[in-house]
């Protein structure tokens, strides 16, 4: 199916009988397939075509149509710079983790805290006897995905080799816990879940791919 430009908005189309949801992702393709056909030659940049509303075509009777009018716009997905992405990871954010279970083509995931720096390595932390820890451990290799849940939408989203697991410093996990329930919160999860025999343990993943997007610029554009 073509792909539609940045940053424009289509004239109104008729469908038949179905909603038209995305006519480049191919959800509902048959509406997709159906709408496309009457978009003027707008083509050759990729981009999503979203709905934004829709109302049932009325002739002057008032009666419906039969045809569903469908009033859809294109928004760019862009991908974000390497600066953006390494700084958007950086944020407070629940991060998903992600990790291959055995070799029958599961995989584990589960929110997590984490921590990184531009450049650096991630790190979470975890149970040394946790199921993560155990699959991390076998897979040699995790993912880890992050995102805002308002518009405009925005994902980081990195995969890479395990580069170590460590014993856990009170420290770091003191400033683990404050990063993400500030100073007097982090100070009392900690007091009040203290780790005296050292059950945590702390998994350093070097990210190597990388995925994300960012609907803002797309917004941006238009």
């Amino acid at each position: 199916m073509p792909d539609l430009p940045s940053g424009r908005s289509a004239p109104l189309a008729f469908i038949a009988r179905q909603t038209m949801r995305c006519l480049a992702c191919g959800v509902n393709p048959r509406a997709g397939s159906q709408a496309i056909s009457a978009v003027p030659p707008l083509l050759g940049l990729r981009g999503h075509a979203v709905l934004r509303g829709q109302s049932e075509a009325r002739n002057g009777t008032g009666r419906g149509t039969g045809l569903t009018l469908v009033w859809y716009e294109v928004v760019m997905w862009v991908a974000m710079s390497a600066v953006e992405r390494e700084d958007f990871l950086a944020g407070v954010h629940i991060g998903v983790l992600s990790a291959a279970v055995g070799t029958a083509g599961r995989t584990l995931g589960v929110p997590v805290w984490y921590s990184y720096q531009p450049g650096g390595l991630l790190t979470v932390l975890t149970g040394r006897r946790s199921r993560k820890a155990a699959m991390i451990r076998a897979a040699g290799r995790f993912g880890l995905c992050v995102q805002d849940d308002s518009t405009p939408y925005r994902y980081v989203s990195v995969e890479g080799p395990l580069v170590s697991e460590e014993e856990l410093d009170p420290a770091e996990r003191l400033a683990m816990a404050r990063r993400y329930l500030g100073t007097a919160g982090g100070d009392r999860y900690v007091a009040d879940n203290p780790d005296p025999e050292r059950k945590n343990v702390a998994f350093r993943m070097r990210p190597e791919h990388w995925l994300s997007q960012d609907q803002g610029k797309g917004r941006a554009s238009r």
